[in-house]
């Protein structure tokens, strides 16, 4: 295990060879500066570790390697799981930012296997693949089930002005025919979460709904 003074002795020299930046190579001068008169802190030996890992030619290696990995297909992995946490914050958004508005940010290896590798955006990508379910146009029927009872219903009252009665009770749109006015938008990395707009038959207003929610009709 290396002293501190060896390890200043390495961050001397780095600092010598030009390869740290302003703020590295003042902070260099102090901490050298520094010990000769007392101890560094806890958090002084945390950037002087991390200033020297930064620059170990090992690691420098498998940057400049990664750097030159990065293809297309890498970049566009990239672009979508950009779209993906920029519609889904907070989650990496500053790397999304620079990923959609610089084309030539490159994130780091360990930054882009985090936001790429992880459940979420694999299901993500796979429904980007599998492509809409429906298209515009298209006939199609609300299924019969709770997550559509619970997302598309309403309380009507029906008034009989000659009778002087009334008939008041919820109506969902289980079972009902709609036509596919616009896929919406993307997917998220729930299953069948691609949004669609449809119109209800017998309706004059259209809804937003999911594709789970949808069944080709019969």
């Amino acid at each position: 295990m290396e002293t501190t003074q060896q390890k200043l002795d390495r961050l001397n020299a780095l600092s010598e060879s030009g390869v740290l930046n302003d703020w590295e190579s003042n902070f260099t001068i102090s901490v050298i500066d520094q010990y000769k008169q007392r101890n560094l802190t806890d958090n002084q030996h945390r950037h002087i570790d991390k200033i020297i890992a930064k620059n170990d030619p090992e690691l420098i290696k498998a940057r400049n390697d990664w750097y030159a990995s990065y293809n297309d297909e890498k970049r566009e992995i990239a672009r979508k799981a950009a779209e993906y946490y920029k519609a889904n914050p907070p989650y990496f958004r500053d790397v999304a930012n620079n990923i959609l508005n610089d084309p030539e940010y490159v994130p780091t290896e360990k930054c882009f296997n985090k936001m790429t590798q992880n459940k979420y955006v694999q299901r993500y990508l796979k429904a980007l693949e599998t492509g809409p379910q429906f298209e515009p146009g298209q006939m199609v029927r609300f299924r019969r089930n709770a997550d559509v009872r619970q997302h598309h219903r309403k309380f009507v009252r029906n008034i009989e002005p000659n009778l002087g009665t009334s008939n008041s009770k919820w109506q969902d749109l289980s079972g009902k025919l709609a036509v596919v006015i616009e896929i919406s938008g993307q997917p998220g990395a729930a299953a069948g979460s691609r949004p669609y707009i449809v119109l209800p038959v017998g309706q004059t207003i259209p809804v937003e709904t999911l594709e789970r929610r949808l069944m080709n009709a019969k």
